[in-house]
């Protein structure tokens, strides 16, 4: 673990655990190992301290344009990354999801969905409670999330890459065929709900590649206009097929949530 980090309400620094070498890691066997006994999580580690952080982009008097960091235990990691690794040994995810993967990178999915472009050419707030799954940050959040997506979606995975990629939420759908997207849209939106989780559709975007169909793309009541380029993973992808890197100019808008796609739709 790094140090010089940020303490989490329990307010123990990592350098407290370092400095106890070999009686840390006692300390932290006998705790670790009570908490399994018991199954009961610590009240301390279901507390985090969040701060808005400005994102760089829009008014800064919209809340939208402020991301939340969270502040957990530094106690609790290294027991999440126990529990992660387990986890890891007992479930196996898809090929289209490339979020917190070993040996998977970001460009992996860019460079994916890339080809068939290119044949087509605050502050602090109060305290509140969290009641359902982890803390933003908590080790076992990425996986557990992605083992969850899984589970909810294999119905509406049935296309191979570069046709759907998933990094986690950012799920990029890619079709031929306009309404064939968005048939595959409404299938993702269906899913999601039935799972408790929700299509974004402010966040969600439409771009044609060298087509002649200018027209928005419906989902349900709601309309999602076309688009030029967006930002996925980084790059900024455009309608000719081309993209910029992150250093090269500034971003447009980002790809998230879901869906993408006479051309390629994404």
């Amino acid at each position: 673990m790094e140090i010089q980090k940020a303490v989490g309400p329990d307010e123990v620094p990592i350098e407290a655990w370092k400095a106890l070498g070999t009686r840390g890691v006692c300390i932290l066997t006998n705790h670790y190992n009570g908490i399994l006994s018991k199954r009961i999580k610590p009240d301390q580690w279901r507390l985090s301290i969040i701060t808005s952080v400005y994102k760089g982009r829009g008014s800064v008097h919209d809340c939208g344009n402020y991301r939340g960091i969270k502040v957990t235990s530094h106690t609790m990691k290294p027991f999440e990354r126990i529990i992660d690794t387990s986890i890891r040994q007992e479930c196996t995810l898809s090929d289209s999801q490339y979020g917190f993967q070993p040996g998977r990178v970001t460009m992996d999915p860019i460079f994916a969905l890339r080809i068939p472009m290119e044949k087509t050419a605050v502050g602090d707030t109060s305290s509140f409670p969290i009641t359902l799954g982890e803390h933003q940050g908590s080790v076992l959040s990425p996986y557990l999330f992605s083992v969850i997506l899984d589970e909810l979606s294999p119905c509406v995975q049935k296309l191979p890459q570069p046709w759907l990629l998933m990094y986690a939420d950012d799920i990029a759908l890619v079709d031929g065929d306009k309404g064939r997207l968005t048939i595959r849209v409404h299938a993702w939106r269906e899913v999601l709900e039935n799972g408790g989780l929700k299509l974004n559709v402010a966040k969600t975007e439409y771009m044609t590649c060298n087509s002649t169909d200018l027209t928005s793309l419906r989902i349900g009541d709601d309309t999602v206009e076309r688009t030029d380029n967006f930002r996925y993973l980084g790059p900024v992808l455009d309608a000719s097929g081309g993209h910029r890197s992150r250093y090269q100019g500034p971003y447009i808008s980002g790809l998230s949530e879901m869906a993408r796609g006479d051309g390629c739709h994404l």
